[in-house]
This record gives C-alpha cells, structure tokens and sequence, in this order.
C-alpha cells in the first residue's frame, strides 16, 4: 500500500480557474446537450428529480441534481480485504495500484510467446498479483476463450474470489442479473448482503459510451449496486479525435460530464451509496487508429482528471503501468515508468491495468513483476523530506570531525533502512549480472512455482460452486 502523499513532490496539471471552467462546461454539457440513458427506470428516476428526458432518450439533466449528487456521496470509505480487515481508504493522499485479470493474449515468461488468453492463465495472474505487495486490487471481467460467454464474467469472477483476499473490481456486460449473481458470491463469503455492505471488498466498475451515451447494461448493474451499497466506479474511457474532441480540455469536459451523470443515476437509487470518479482520456494515434496506452498525453490526462475529481471532492480510478509495446523492452519500461510516476505523483486514489501490453491486447505477469519494483521504487518522491530534530542530526555532527565519517554511528543503523533499495535492479561492483529483464522472468517463474495462494474455506468454496451451477443452469448450459 502507498501511503499519504505528505510531504513528498506532487504534480499539477491543471489550474483552479481551468478545473472551474471544466466543471463549468461539463454542467453546460449535461444542461443543455444531454445524455442518452438507455435504461428504463434510470430515465423515470431522473424524471422524477426534475430532469428532462426526450422520447429518443436524451436526458438533459439540470445542475442542480449534479450538486445533489455530490453533496450526497461519501467523500471517503474504506474497502476490505475478503475476511473483512480494513485494506483500502478512499481518501485524498492514498494511492493503491491494481491489476487487470485477463486480456485476448497471455505472454507467458517461460516461452517468452504470446498465446491466446485461456482460463488456465488466470490462476497464473491471480499467483502473481496476490504476491507482489505494491498490487493492492485486481479487475475482473469475462475474456476467457474457453468458457462460454454468458457465464464467463461470473466464472471469472468467482475464480477469483476463492483465489485471492485482496479487493476486487469487476467489469461485467449481460443484463441485471450478472451484477446481482456476483453481488451474491461475494455474499457468500462475507457472511451475509448486510456484511458485505458494512466491509465491502468488491466494487463495480461502470464504463459509459463516449460520446455521452449510457447503455442499459452498464446502467442497470450500476443501480443495482447501489442499490447493494456496492462502491461503484463511473469510468469513460475514450479516444481523442474518434469518441472525444481531440483538444484536451474538450475531452476532459466530456468524460466529466459522462461521470457526474453516472453519479446522478446512482444517489438517486440509493444517496450515500460510494461512488468512485474515473477517467481515460487517452490519445488516438491517427496513424494507426489505436487508442494508446502508453501516450505522454493519457497520463496527463489522467492526472488532470484526478485533480477534477478531487475538486469534486470523490475518490479517483485511473490507469498506469501500461505500454503500446508488444514486448518487455525500452519502450514497455519508459512508458510504464512514465504512467507510474504521473499516477504517484498526482491526486490518484486507484491506478488500474498493471501489467497491460500492446494496447490491453496482452497481459503479462513478467511486467507486473517489474512495475511493482517500479511503483517501490516511486515512494520516496511521496514520502518527500522528513524535517525534524532527529533527522537533522546536529547533535551527532557535533561529534563527527571534519574529514570523519558516520558508518559507526547508531544513528546511521538506525535510518539507514529508510533509502530505498532494489530487487531487481543491479548497484553491485561485479562486472557481469543478470539483466532486469532475466531477473524478472525468474522471479515471475519461482512465483509461479512457489507462491501459495489465501483460498477460502471448503465449505465457501462448495457454496461458490454450487452458485456457479445455479448459473449454469439459468444460461442452458446444464
């Protein structure tokens, strides 16, 4: 887990005016153009607060339910690890890095090839993220090749579950019940759908259609978790110049107003209930068409969106530790290097998809492993200089004389291990070492092969399957 920010460097991309005149256009935005809501009782719920909704579904929704909105939702929670121990405050100064479950391609560290994404992969994620301490949440979704589509996502998730205590973000699409299905085999664990609520360690992830549209599905399983009081994030995730004007503060202005909608929709379910603001305004690149996840512009843009939820006064979930590269080479550890050091350096309270490659087209566990020393090696810039009598040490200087040196000092024993200090990157004196590259792969490997995962009980994992046959059954598939 990283700390509060404190002390340490901080960045600021945007300007107390520019953030105003943000907000200002995403109210305009949502006033005066709209929002398409394709869900039946969301549109009846924002018709009855006073909204304004068209028969073609357009919803314009006036600032004053926005303001409503805000004033209603928490400003910070906290989320729970699977036996119900506090893991996750969502506060101003926390930052929890997270990765993705599954992508269309696996790069495997011991053939070093890329292969199509399969449920036997999965376990081997989960392995290497309940591992790495600087991992502190991992997102589900349903991309598995061999488990049949209408089930997959909860599959995925329950797999999950049994395998890791640490929290989990789930990404679903099908209707309501997929939301309420998952809602239930976390029940199950926690004891109960009041003592999930009470210490939730799961939270949904709701992903809006840039420009401006939100679709039933997302809509309908973000109701329901509010329902639930299931933390819920709202995150648009769109491309400049193809979803979102191509200029920045347009973008920005768009993704804004498509959360704030979102917000609206789910206090109006249930107020109070936590809710999370998200962004990824990422670049297309006109020259291949692809929405990067490496681009200098998406972790600005990141960043700024951070510092226009902290306006707002709302936890943040944005993105870092990714790459465009299609291996772990220069450009994989430039590009996550940069990702990381924006999301440390800015108001981030979640930064997702470590681990992702080749625009989230591959997931490898080998760079999971070299982002984690990355993001450690990043928390000396937030601890920042700790100033006090003991650190300035002027008593000890008085002791020491010019040309002498501290190594014998119990001051110097006793701080010293406050420096940062490497796995995986070399300072020795031996003239050949292994590269970062080799020591991340045996490290990935002896995971694997060692690391032994927190399963939950038998009894609970015996409930989980005979939930996953209920939904077998439902989808005719049994």
């Amino acid at each position: 887990m990283i700390g509060n920010l404190g002390n340490g460097l901080s960045v600021k991309v945007l300007t107390d005016q520019k953030i105003a005149d943000i907000n200002q256009a995403a109210l305009t935005i949502l006033d005066e153009i709209g929002v398409a809501v394709l869900h039946h009782e969301a549109r009846e719920l924002l018709d009855g607060a006073g909204a304004v909704v068209a028969k073609d579904n357009l919803v314009k929704i006036p600032p004053q339910l926005v303001m409503k909105a805000l004033e209603s939702a928490p400003k910070s929670f906290t989320l729970f690890d699977r036996a119900g121990q506090p893991r996750m405050q969502m506060e101003q100064g926390r930052l929890y890095y997270g990765a993705c479950l599954e992508s269309l391609e696996y790069l495997d560290p011991y053939t070093g090839k890329t292969e199509r994404y399969r449920f036997e992969h999965q376990s081997k994620i989960i392995k290497v993220f309940d591992y790495l301490p600087n991992l502190e949440f991992i997102q589900t979704g349903g991309l598995d090749a061999d488990v049949n589509p209408k089930i997959s996502d909860r599959v995925c998730f329950k797999n999950t579950l049994i395998h890791t205590d640490k929290p989990i973000c789930f990404c679903i699409s099908g209707d309501n019940q997929t939301s309420a299905d998952i809602i239930e085999a976390a029940a199950v664990v926690a004891g109960g759908f009041q003592e999930l609520a009470a210490k939730p360690f799961i939270f949904y992830l709701c992903d809006p259609v840039s420009p401006r549209m939100n679709v039933e599905s997302s809509v309908g399983h973000l109701l329901t978790c509010a329902d639930q009081r299931i933390p819920a994030v709202c995150l648009p995730y769109c491309t400049l110049g193809g979803t979102a004007p191509v200029t920045f503060a347009g973008a920005l202005a768009q993704c804004t107003a498509e959360v704030l909608s979102c917000l609206v929709m789910h206090q109006l379910k249930s107020p109070g209930a936590p809710f999370i603001f998200g962004a990824m305004p990422a670049m297309m690149d006109m020259k291949t068409t692809i929405g990067t996840y490496g681009s200098p512009e998406l972790s600005m843009l990141v960043a700024a969106s951070a510092e226009i939820a902290n306006f707002y006064g709302l936890p943040f979930y944005g993105t870092a530790g990714t790459t465009d590269a299609k291996s772990i080479d220069a450009q994989a550890i430039m590009e996550v290097t940069m990702s990381c050091l924006l999301s440390s350096l800015s108001k981030t309270t979640f930064a997702h998809d470590v681990g992702f490659m080749h625009h989230s087209r591959v997931i490898s566990p080998e760079l999971m492993v070299i982002t984690n020393e990355i993001i450690d090696m990043l928390k000396p810039l937030r601890r920042g200089v700790e100033v006090n009598k003991e650190t300035l040490a002027i008593d000890m200087m008085r002791r020491i004389p010019p040309g002498g040196h501290y190594l014998n000092e119990q001051h110097t024993y006793e701080h010293f291990k406050e420096c940062w200090y490497p796995e995986l990157l070399d300072r020795s004196k031996k003239e050949s070492v292994p590269t970062v590259n080799e020591k991340a792969r045996e490290k990935t490997m002896h995971i694997l092969e060692n690391h032994t995962l927190k399963k939950v009980s038998v009894e609970i994992a015996r409930e989980l399957e005979q939930l996953e046959q209920k939904w077998r059954i439902n989808a005719g598939l049994a």
